[in-house]
């Protein structure tokens, strides 16, 4: 399997685990998560809604998304908020993403 291939395997198992597993606990607590890109063994996912302002949205990725993420797909290092916050903030006032690693 190529390079490519193999990006594209974990693209497509990371967003079924989002979709399937880790989404509907998030939207149930009034807030929502997008997969934005995978660079470097590293899933990058925005949160929004409830998440994007509280205060617990880093324990709910690291102990949350990041976990359901890395205990299926070991080739993952780290799961990160993706500078823009919210869907539809302007990209023009990107912060530094928050980097998670175990």
């Amino acid at each position: 399997m190529t390079e490519v291939a193999q990006q594209d395997a974990v693209i497509t198992r990371v967003m079924q685990i989002i979709d399937n597993d880790v989404r509907p606990y998030i939207e149930m607590d009034g807030g929502t998560i997008e997969f934005v890109r995978y660079e470097e063994n590293i899933v990058y996912v925005r949160l929004a809604g409830a998440c994007g302002s509280c205060p617990s949205s880093t324990i709910t990725l690291k102990g949350g998304v990041e976990r359901a993420i890395r205990r299926r797909i070991p080739e993952v290092r780290a799961v990160e908020m993706d500078g823009l916050q919210a869907f539809g903030t302007n990209r023009d006032q990107l912060v530094e993403p928050t980097r998670i690693q175990l």
